[in-house]
């Protein structure tokens, strides 16, 4: 992957260039295919009283780790 990301900065005409930077992202999609995940547009909200939602949430693979939020009285 960093021969082919290399290779798209290497001095050329645009079509050259262009075609390595084609070749990389093909091998990049075939290679890292969860940085594509056709995921819908969404918006995370908590309540003020609910403590560590940020701290513990990942938005790249949506996952929600619950188990360590928790919940004070203000």
């Amino acid at each position: 992957m960093n021969r082919l990301i290399e290779d798209s900065y290497l001095p050329g005409t645009s079509a050259k260039t262009l075609a390595a930077l084609y070749r990389y992202e093909a091998f990049a999609a075939k290679q890292l295919p969860v940085l594509w995940m056709p995921l819908g547009a969404s918006m995370a909200a908590h309540s003020a009283n609910l403590h560590g939602t940020v701290k513990y949430f990942n938005p790249v693979s949506d996952l929600l780790s619950p188990n360590y939020w928790w919940f004070s009285k203000a």
